[in-house]
């Protein structure tokens, strides 16, 4: 039997990564504790398509688009 899905997209860490830069690029923020994760991210022996994710996450924060939040308390 063929698959007709992407084997590469079905990976779960695949999806927790894009997850991850997605939910940051739509609340346009950042908190420590999702950079930790993000930054662990880059650590990792990405292919291309993840490393555009992280790219484009960082261009984001380069460009303002997303800000940095330091000194958050629940």
């Amino acid at each position: 039997m063929v698959s007709t899905f992407n084997d590469r997209a079905c990976r779960p860490e695949f999806r927790l990564l894009e997850s991850d830069v997605r939910s940051v690029l739509e609340q346009r923020e950042i908190l420590p504790g999702m950079e930790t994760q993000i930054q662990r991210w880059t650590t990792q022996n990405l292919s291309e398509s993840d490393q555009r994710l992280l790219d484009l996450l960082q261009d984001a924060i380069d460009s303002g688009y997303v800000r940095r939040i330091r000194n958050f308390k629940n």
